[in-house]
Formats: structure tokens, sequence, C-alpha cells
């Protein structure tokens, strides 16, 4: 009888951690799952397609018939075109690493299952903000709360959520022809820090009134699948809204309700102290933005938002999400250097009305759509004693601007963190 003295990487072990790891990045997944399967492009290398960019083909509709034939003359034929976007696609990938002591003889716990389901997680966020980023910086198709005419203009007082505005801009949609679900309805991800707005409104407490209120209450309408959409929590105005913890919040990018300061000095993350150049108007309670405001194409990770709960003089102590990384803590998610802008301002809720075809992803088709996953001993002059657990993904995304409308609104719900 053999005795097994090391531990040794099966490919029964192997399989089983891909499962897990596949199984947590799908639970994790929101804006991808939204999208038809063939919005899902393949890239194959060669023939031209090597590079980070590429084209991608569409097809637009035909023009449109405006008149009767004429009996004795023919048809004149018209063109058929394909269009294109433009893909940028790039290297993604994560790993962490353990220790094969812990794995195999201190842990009480599998450890190979808690890092399956993080780095699975991990990649599925990674994917799904690349797709909502795409979307929601790039729309230029807009529609804003009130009579807001930019972001920077929407206040809490007048440019909230409204049944009119999600109207217009499914209304917008349909007119110029996003291509719908099959029911003819769009869909829509939000955060749930404009959930208690929205479900005020009194044509969501009162749905009798301007529709079906069974479609609110269990789904009970037609779909893909005869039911509702992977996260659907309703529909409303012939939207059905999906909640994510990634649907895009702009952090305090409305009206400022004072004047800006900055970061008195730099800030480690985890910092529960914060200090200002001036601290004039901020009191307990109040939700304060430090960070770059997202007022353009690009994302800005590190800006974050916090909760004042003192003032002392220009010393603010703060509560929020705390470093990443460190379980229990409750203070700054990032280190912030000094200079750094510290704003109050109310959030933006972007709710980008798309459909199934809204926005093309693109990926390699060598790493696939489900990327890779790796468990393997990492390299070291004693052999065998570090783990690394590890995903990898090659893609990207593009908005088909013609096929989103985005509503943005003002609210005062709030966030610890970033988004």
């Amino acid at each position: 009888m053999a005795v097994t003295t090391t531990a040794e990487l099966s490919n029964a072990v192997v399989t089983q951690y891909e499962k897990d790891f596949l199984y947590f990045a799908d639970l994790a997944t929101t804006w991808a799952k939204l999208l038809y399967p063939h919005m899902r492009k393949e890239i194959i290398g060669g023939k031209g397609l090597r590079g980070t960019t590429v084209n991608i083909p569409i097809f637009t509709d035909m023009v449109e018939v405006t008149s009767g034939l004429t009996e004795a003359n023919d048809v004149t034929p018209v063109q058929v075109d394909d269009s294109y976007v433009q893909l940028t696609i790039a290297e993604e990938g994560n790993v962490a690493q353990t220790t094969r002591l812990l794995e195999n003889i201190a842990a009480y716990f599998d450890v190979g299952k808690v890092v399956a389901k993080m780095i699975g997680k991990n990649m599925a966020v990674r994917r799904d903000k690349i797709m909502r980023n795409a979307a929601v910086f790039a729309a230029t198709d807009k529609v804003y709360g009130g009579v807001a005419t930019t972001r920077a203009g929407l206040d809490t007082t007048s440019d909230t959520i409204t049944y009119a505005k999600i109207v217009e801009a499914v209304a917008r949609a349909r007119s110029k022809g996003v291509p719908p679900l099959p029911d003819g309805s769009y869909f829509t991800v939000y955060h749930p820090a404009l959930e208690t707005e929205l479900l005020a409104l009194n044509q969501f407490l009162y749905p009798g009134y301007y529709q079906n209120a069974k479609v609110i209450m269990d789904g009970s309408f037609e779909s893909i699948d005869a039911g509702r959409l992977p996260g659907e929590m309703f529909r409303f105005g012939d939207l059905r809204f999906v909640s994510s913890q990634y649907g895009k919040l702009f952090l305090g990018a409305g009206t400022p309700l004072q004047a800006a300061t900055t970061l008195d000095g730099g800030h480690a993350a985890g910092a529960t102290t914060v200090n200002v150049a001036s601290a004039t108007g901020i009191i307990a309670g109040n939700y304060i933005t430090i960070g770059t405001i997202e007022q353009t194409t690009t994302a800005v990770h590190a800006t974050e938002q916090v909760l004042v709960t003192a003032v002392s003089t220009n010393a603010l102590t703060v509560k929020g999400a705390g470093a990443e990384g460190v379980a229990g803590d409750t203070g700054l998610k990032f280190a912030h250097l000094t200079g750094v802008s510290v704003v109050e301002s109310p959030n933006v809720a972007a709710l980008p009305i798309m459909g199934p075809e809204s926005v093309v992803i693109g990926f390699a088709s060598d790493v696939g759509w489900e990327g890779e996953v790796s468990l393997d001993f990492a390299p070291t002059q004693l052999p065998r004693r570090f783990i690394n657990h590890s995903w990898y993904w090659v893609g990207g995304a593009k908005i088909i601007d013609h096929n989103v409308v985005q509503l943005e609104v003002a609210t005062a719900g709030n966030v610890l963190g970033n988004n």
C-alpha cells in the first residue's frame, strides 16, 4: 500500500476547483448576462486581426419604406450596409497565493474552495465593470432629471427620478429604434441607493392606475424565458429594473452643496480621521466624496465616499468601507495624497436604457469567454511550498451608441467606499 506524503494537484482536484471558480464567477455576473449571446464576439488571431484594437461588424436596419409601389415601375434596390465598432482588448488577471502548509495542515476549512470563490468573483466583477463602464461612460444620448442639462447641474431638490423621465427615456429609445427584448421592453441596471426614491413614486405605489399590477408583483409577463431577467426586481414604465451593487453611481457628481475643499496631508487606507483645508459647512451626518469626480469618460477607481461622524475644527472623523482585504476596518478604503478634492455633493445615478444588442463584448478565442483559472505551485528555490490561484482573461467591451439612451438623476442615496 502506498503512503501519500505530499499534496498532489491531480486532475480531479483541478476540475473541481474550476467548477467552484466558474460557479461563483457566474453568481457575480450581472451586466454580461443581459446581452444576447451573439453580442459576445470571439476574436481569433491572425488574418489581419492581431493587435489590441479590432473592428467588430454590426448591421443596421434597411432604409424605411415611405411610399407605395408604382405599378408600371420596378423597385429600386436599396443597399444593406454593415457598420463597425472599434473595440480595444486588454489582458486582465489577478492571483492569490497560499502556502502548502496552510492548505493541507494548518487550516480548519477548505482553503481551495474559499479562494476559488474569491477569484471567481474577482474576475466576474472586473469583466462586468468593463462592460458597465463601456456603456455609462461612453453614452452620448442622455436624458437628465428635472430641467438640468448637465450631470453637474443635477440636485436633489428638483432633479431626482420621476416617472415622466423614465417614460421619456424609454420613448426616446423606442423612437430611434434601439432593439428591445422580444416582448418590446428594455432593461436598465441600477444601484440600490436609488431604490428608496424609485419605489416612493406614486406611479409605483399605485401600479393599477398605470399598468397591470401583476407585472410588478410577480413578474408575470412574456420574456426570453417567460420570466424575469437575471437580477430583475420589477418592470416599470416598460423598463425592467435589474438591481446590482455594480449599478453606476457617479459619486459626488451633482451640484455641490457648498464650496469644495481638499485634503490637508496624505492619508493612509484605513484612516478614520481626515484632515481638510476647510471644514466650513461640513457637519456630522454628512457624506463627503474624496478623490477626482468622475465627469469624463474614464472611471476613477480610488474615488470614494465616507460618512462624517464628528467634526473638530478641520479634522473629520469618518466611517468608510475600510481598507481592501482588512476585515473589520471602518476607515478609508484607499490611500489619498495631500491636495485631493473633498466635496459634499449628491450622487448621480446612471440608468442606461438598453436592449440585448446595446453593447458588444470581444474576447480572445484562445482564452475564451469564461477565462482561464490556474492552480499551480509557484516556482521557488525550495519547490512546492507556495500555491498560485489565478484567473486570466483577454477582452474588452464597446457601446453601440445608437442603441443606448442614458437617464441620469440626482439621488439622496449614499454609499461607503467606491462604485
